[in-house]
């Protein structure tokens, strides 16, 4: 890929055309390009049209598609509409927030729409300006370009739904004190695509992945200690939400805050990944190259 001087690219994914709006906030902007694949209908402007694809295979090709370099990758579902809290537009706030922080990750507080209990806790939301929010939604996050190579590709290996979601969330763990989540913007969920294939799949079938995903990576995570003071009985240790709700009890009631990186910052530090992981595993040797 060449390298860019913008400091941001906006990635989506989308039936048959990107969201206007979206497109007006962010596309040709001096520090923000705009790019997306399509799975329904292909589109002239679309890096590639992906039809019979997951949500999480769109996504992939999306990454691997993408022409230039950045200093961060952001993602936007096409159904999310972006709400400003405070004076600056959508890809101002944004910005301000990379140049602030320099995160690993940064994300949004949740909105309307979302099904997380923190969309409607607006008095946590009015409380602070950022925060540490563990397991946050996939669909509005910026990723640092030293972990692009972590999280993608994204697993497909269990279908390619919400416990490839769940993964991605693990997978911030390592990082979790330089995962930002800014509460000077909230996003809220405007349509939910019923006939997308994590959805069509159905309640139960998504939560046997989640469990079989789980089951799987599950030998490889180091602060198991975490996860049994938080399970009440056996059953509880092999739930594969365990994990969220444990790291959110923990960063809420510890009252972490984020913290502030410079520039220069690596985030793929494999000393920071082996004291959560254990890097033998299948998924960590491919990613680590060992």
């Amino acid at each position: 890929m060449e390298k860019n001087t913008k400091k941001l690219c906006i990635l989506q994914v989308t039936p048959s055309a990107p969201t206007p709006e979206h497109v007006e906030l962010f596309a040709n902007k001096e520090q923000c390009d705009f790019y997306f694949v399509t799975h329904d209908e292909p589109h002239n402007d679309a890096l590639q049209f992906c039809p019979n694809t997951t949500w999480t295979d769109t996504r992939n090709i999306l990454v691997s598609n993408l022409p230039k370099k950045y200093d961060y990758y952001g993602f936007v579902d096409y159904d999310y509409i972006l709400r400003p809290l405070g004076d600056l537009d959508p890809l101002q706030q944004v910005l301000h927030d990379l140049e602030t922080y320099n995160p690993a990750v940064l994300t949004y507080y949740p909105g309307k729409g979302m099904t997380t209990p923190f969309a409607s806790n607006v008095a946590y939301r009015d409380s602070k300006e950022h925060s540490i929010l563990p397991f946050a939604h996939a669909g509005f996050k910026m990723v640092h370009h030293s972990l692009l190579d972590w999280f993608f590709p994204m697993i497909t290996k269990f279908g390619g739904g919400v416990e490839a979601c769940h993964l991605f969330n693990i997978l911030e763990l390592p990082f979790l004190k330089n995962v930002v989540c800014s509460h000077k913007m909230v996003y809220d969920n405007d349509i939910t695509d019923l006939s997308s294939p994590h959805n069509a799949m159905g309640a139960a079938a998504s939560a046997n992945k989640m469990r079989e995903m789980w089951e799987w990576i599950k030998p490889s995570f180091k602060k198991s200690k975490i996860l049994d003071h938080y399970a009440r009985n056996e059953y509880e240790k092999s739930d594969p939400l365990l994990i969220k709700h444990a790291f959110i009890d923990v960063i809420i009631q510890k009252q972490v805050e984020p913290s502030r990186a410079d520039t220069s910052v690596n985030y793929y530090d494999t000393e920071r990944i082996s004291d959560f992981f254990d890097v033998s595993h299948e998924w960590f040797d491919k990613k680590l190259g060992k």
